[in-house]
């Protein structure tokens, strides 16, 4: 924290590896981090999305709860929508354009690689906005 002096601090995703999430959120909250990135101790964020929600309650604008993990323009809205959250964290990825999809059916290359998608974020971003904005007190 002394090293981040005057920086915004997330705790990244190793909170979701705590054993009490909560006692770790006043720990948190204690050290004066500005947001925890979690998938609410589970893989996907939707998956969590339960804790996730608890958290934002208990947090109570303490410290801000960011959704990560699986967020996507197909679940940022029920993320957002069912967890409150108003920040989310995503990789937005899509294919890049050097998969050669015969090569990869025949199994001769792995896969795609995966790039960040200009698309796909500004996708997630217009979702994230007019969620937020319809759901703003």
């Amino acid at each position: 924290m002394a090293h981040a002096d005057g920086l915004g601090v997330t705790l990244h995703r190793a909170f979701d590896l705590v054993p009490d999430p909560f006692e770790a959120l006043e720990q948190a909250v204690d050290l004066g981090v500005e947001r925890i990135l979690t998938s609410g101790l589970q893989k996907t964020a939707l998956e969590g999305r339960d804790l996730i929600r608890s958290l934002v309650e208990k947090a109570a604008g303490r410290v801000s709860i960011m959704a990560g993990s699986g967020v996507s323009p197909a679940t940022v809205e029920r993320i957002v929508r069912e967890t409150g959250v108003v920040e989310v964290h995503g990789s937005c990825r899509a294919p890049g354009p050097d998969a050669d999809a015969r090569s990869v059916a025949f199994g001769f290359e792995p896969g795609p690689t995966l790039l960040t998608s200009r698309a796909v974020v500004s996708e997630v971003r217009r979702i994230l906005g007019a969620v937020t904005a319809s759901t703003a007190p």
